[in-house]
């Protein structure tokens, strides 16, 4: 075999490595260093020979750098060590590997290598600052949180949590999401919503109600997938609608007590004024004959007290007119309804549970209404030739509806995936027509718009 100075090989390795390489003394003088240093560090590497290294390190990591130098004196020890060098202002992060090389019996060094570190260090310092502030949103939030590993157990409960379910947090965790709400209703959806918490909508709402100290508790329930690799497979989320439901329902029964009184009021309005029209007007019929027949007889302080007599009744008639009329229009009103946009949806996505299977309907913020009761029978109409829409082209119903006062109107807005047809659904012979045509009965506007990613239907009521 032939025989080759590999020194020359070693010297161009050396030379061209991407790492920092060098020779130190035990002390921590430089004894060589690669023409790397200057790339990584903009020093010159015939400058640093013979000095000190522990010049060109931070001055908060020289505590450490001296201590690795120190633990590199054992024989055959491999040190790492990760500090910041360079020129103030101009700071790199070195991941540096030392060994203690005899060189002679009385001569020893330390051989390293130092790379730079220094993307890698932002990138986990930002990694852990984004880590930092999930936890403390994650724990501080006053929404109750977990987050579930693949089977459904609890890896980690925050303290919103807890408290809605009266335990301590660390009671929570290895505890399966199901034996939470043992015995509630809406279990089943919550069970379909955990087996399908990887389809295609990435996150699930649905309600739960139990008893809770002797009394029903109103849940909100959002499971979503985190995506994760690791152990955590899916966010719940909890909130707690009880005091909400409750005060609807207190103000849903003092509207009740207040339409009742408005309608008793009413009616009483309506017979006192009809009940006072007629006589009221024979008394004017009778003062006008006795001004033909006897105003000559009459002094002229006698005629003048009649014709104010005649003229306040005439008033008084008018006024009786006017609450006539007001009492009709109440009337009217009254035979409007009140309608909740959010528990027509609910009542609807309900009876259609397996269609939308593979998607869901999303609720965001709704109004109350108060509007004609056909409103109830048309939204229900236009999501059902919707969902009809989505089924016949093989597209997942995921729909989301919300609302709002907007531009002097009532507007709600229902989106939905895609369709082919678009904005043209909405004319005549098209799947969304019939709905179209019931909401303009009501005097509601339905127009819809593609958006490349979705269809936005707005149906925009006038207020009354």
């Amino acid at each position: 075999m032939e025989r080759f100075d590999v020194q020359p090989l070693y010297r161009a390795l050396v030379e061209n490595a991407q790492d920092i390489l060098g020779v130190l003394t035990p002390a921590g003088v430089v004894v060589t260093v690669s023409p790397a240093v200057r790339r990584v560090l903009g020093l010159a590497p015939e400058r640093l020979q013979g000095r000190h290294w522990i010049d060109q390190i931070h001055p908060d990591d020289r505590a450490s750098a001296r201590r690795w130098l120190a633990a590199c004196q054992d024989e055959d020890a491999h040190r790492t060590v990760t500090l910041r060098a360079g020129r103030p202002g101009q700071w790199r992060t070195l991941a540096l590997a030392g060994i203690r090389v005899q060189e002679e019996a009385h001569l020893a060094r330390v051989v390293f290598s130092a790379r730079d570190a220094t993307e890698e260090a932002a990138a986990l310092a930002l990694l852990e600052e984004r880590e930092a502030r999930f936890r403390s949103a994650f724990h501080d939030a006053p929404i109750g949180k977990a987050l579930l590993d693949k089977q459904g157990r609890i890896l980690d409960a925050n303290r919103a949590l807890a408290a809605l379910l009266d335990r301590w947090s660390s009671e929570l965790e290895g505890v399966h999401y199901a034996d939470l709400f043992a015995g509630a209703e809406g279990m089943d959806a919550l069970q379909q919503a955990w087996a399908q918490r990887h389809a295609d909508a990435p996150r699930r709402e649905l309600a739960l109600r139990l008893e809770r100290r002797g009394r029903p508790a109103h849940l909100q329930l959002t499971l979503a997938s985190v995506g994760s690799d690791g152990e955590a497979d899916a966010l719940l989320q909890v909130l707690d609608l009880s005091s909400r439901v409750e005060a609807e329902q207190a103000l849903e029964r003092n509207l009740v007590q207040l339409r009742d009184s408005h309608a008793q009021l009413g009616e009483l309005a309506w017979m006192a004024s009809h009940d006072l029209k007629e006589p009221l007007r024979g008394l004017v019929g009778s003062l006008q004959l006795i001004l033909r027949r006897h105003g000559d007889a009459l002094a002229d302080s006698e005629r003048q007290t009649a014709e104010q007599a005649v003229a306040q009744a005439k008033a008084l008639r008018g006024k009786l007119d006017a609450l006539e009329a007001r009492v009709g229009q109440m009337r009217e009103d009254a035979a409007q309804q009140s309608l909740d946009p959010a528990a027509i949806a609910r009542e609807w996505a309900a009876g259609r549970a397996a269609a939308l299977a593979s998607g869901g309907l999303e609720l965001g913020e709704l109004p109350s209404l108060r509007t004609d009761a056909g409103l109830g029978e048309a939204l229900p109409m236009l999501l059902d030739a919707l969902l009809a829409a989505l089924e016949r082209e093989g597209l997942a119903p995921r729909l989301h509806l919300e609302g709002g006062w907007s531009q002097g109107r009532w507007q709600l807005r229902l989106s939905a995936p895609p369709l082919a047809a678009g904005p043209s659904l909405l004319e005549a012979g098209g799947a969304l027509f019939p709905a179209r045509s019931r909401l303009a009965e009501q005097g509601a506007e339905l127009r819809a718009e593609a958006l490349g990613d979705a269809l936005k239907l707005h149906i925009a009521l006038q207020p009354r």
